[in-house]
């Protein structure tokens, strides 16, 4: 059996499905996202169904597809990007902390905790805790515990601040 009928006929319902032609712009994010899943169902199936010749084809056959469905990034696009996401007033730290590490996955920075630190407080719109960051060095968990408490704390005047807002 080959590994396209092996996906057919076993992963079915038990995987993602990709179809490159749908949603272009996320092609990339989904096919890893399907190749991932499909190498943890073969990790339990490839052995008992493929032979070893059909193995040393299928790595190959996988980059390049990779090649095919995730093209190559321009790297000071993405750090555009990455640079200019903004903290909008109804999201919370954590939500923009999280925006800004799922864009920092497509590019290479050496410490994407310490870029992602730098940005949190460039683009932090509470004085208050931008203050209490600057004091000391502090990472990025140390931040967002912080940052927790403050919004905890003046949870009903950032909704206020929030709903007059535009």
């Amino acid at each position: 059996m080959t590994l396209s009928a092996l996906a057919e006929t076993h992963l079915g319902a038990a995987g993602p499905q990709f179809d490159p032609h749908t949603e272009p712009h996320t092609c990339a994010e989904r096919w890893r996202y399907w190749i991932r899943h499909f190498n943890y169902y073969l990790d339990g199936q490839v052995d008992q169904v493929v032979s070893a010749e059909s193995k040393d084809d299928y790595e190959p056959a996988v980059n390049k597809l990779t090649e095919y469905f995730v093209p190559k990034l321009n790297t000071a696009y993405e750090r555009q990007k990455f640079r200019s996401l903004e903290f909008k007033r109804e999201e919370t730290t954590a939500q923009f902390v999280t925006k800004l590490r799922k864009q920092s996955r497509y590019f290479d920075f050496k410490d994407k905790d310490e870029c992602i630190r730098d940005q949190l407080i460039e683009k932090c719109m509470y004085p208050d805790l931008k203050r209490k960051w600057l004091r000391k060095t502090l990472d990025i968990t140390e931040m967002l515990d912080m940052a927790r408490v403050y919004e905890l704390e003046n949870y009903t005047r950032l909704k206020k601040d929030t709903r007059t807002c535009c």
